[in-house]
């Protein structure tokens, strides 16, 4: 499972690079290099890094207004531009060195030797690049279940889905997924935010980023897993997921007034997300449904079966929904989101 290293080294370029974006900081330079070289490392632990290089392109372009409010002003200030390609430019060419560097093999006939592993990248297990011949209607409803959707009430995925299963020996009738209807719930929560101040024009260059994230990881991620049987091809799926969901709850719960009802949704939300995560842990590890091909199919379907978990999901989903209605009674929403300070990505 190379894949705990790789994201390690992927969030590690990510942390280090939103580090070198504080102007108040002294190590900008140092923190913007390490950066590369972790990305570097990245792309040597596995090929598939690659999908992370649109969203880290973009927040090297907008380094120096990452925390302001997206303007066309900044695209027309040349030496703005110039400075944001240079640093990107910098970014890759440090990155390469490192991944030719870091791994003797690549020394000699260095392209070559690149050009034949990412050749070999796109056709290992149930991942190969993209062909006119791929079922990508099933391959973006697999993605959204199994990363966005804990159960899609949809037929044809579930038909689709049994019998491509059954061709490589999988007992199961429906894609394994790792989502929770909580996160979920807040993830599309924190698009509609997103939305909004987009009509408004009145969003950040972070979210910005967020956007770009998810968008250019769930395209790629889509069109190059053949089968939604190993859940690991859609970690990177999970990570802008999980940021845009924190993003939505935090401003959802900054339209709470009440510290008490506050206290009360958070922990709502803690303990039905936190239902699902002991379900599957108890699932993986201390249940006898491995499958030497398909690896371990759980899911939130499965867990829904739990009592726990069914009643934790319930009274959560409950709770926000009266919490939902005194916030729209007491001021409607779209007055309250013009006046309320938004909770932002910094």
């Amino acid at each position: 499972m190379t894949e705990v290293y790789l994201y390690f080294f992927i969030l590690l370029s990510i942390f280090l690079l939103l580090k070198s974006f504080k102007k108040e900081n002294n190590h900008r330079i140092a923190y913007f290099i390490f950066g590369a070289v972790s990305f570097g490392f990245a792309l040597n632990i596995k090929f598939f890094a690659i999908e992370f290089v649109i969203p880290i392109l973009v927040m090297i372009l907008f380094y120096n207004s990452f925390n302001e409010k997206l303007n066309l002003r900044f695209f027309k200030n040349k030496k703005n531009v110039v400075k944001a390609l240079s640093l990107v430019l910098v970014f890759l060419v440090i990155s390469s060195m490192t991944f030719v560097a870091t791994v003797p093999r690549y020394h000699d006939d260095s392209i070559n030797k690149i050009l034949k592993i990412s050749d070999e990248s796109g056709a290992v297990g149930f991942a190969s690049l993209p062909t006119l011949e791929k079922n990508y209607l099933f391959q973006t409803l697999a993605t959204a279940q199994v990363t966005l959707v804990p159960y899609l009430m949809d037929s044809y995925i579930h038909d689709v889905f049994y019998e491509e299963a059954q061709e490589v020996r999988l007992e199961t009738s429906s894609p394994p997924n790792h989502s929770t209807i909580p996160l979920s719930l807040f993830f599309f929560i924190g698009l509609i935010y997103i939305i909004r101040k987009i009509k408004t024009r009145n969003l950040m260059f972070s979210e910005l980023v967020l956007l770009v994230w998810f968008a250019s990881v769930f395209i790629f991620v889509f069109l190059i897993v053949d089968h939604p049987t190993l859940i690991r091809y859609y970690l990177p799926v999970m990570f802008p997921v999980m940021l845009i969901a924190a993003y939505g709850l935090g401003n959802f719960i900054k339209q709470i007034q009440s510290q008490k009802e506050k206290i009360l949704f958070f922990t709502s939300f803690v303990i039905a997300h936190s239902s699902y995560i002991i379900f599957y842990f108890d699932h993986i590890y201390f249940s006898n449904i491995y499958d030497r091909e398909g690896g371990y199919q759980t899911s939130s379907e499965l867990a829904l079966n739990e009592p726990m978990v069914y009643v934790s999901t319930i009274t959560f989903l409950m709770i926000s929904f009266l919490i939902y209605l005194r916030i729209k009674l007491k001021s409607p929403i779209k007055n309250n989101y013009k006046q309320s300070k938004e909770v932002n990505f910094t």
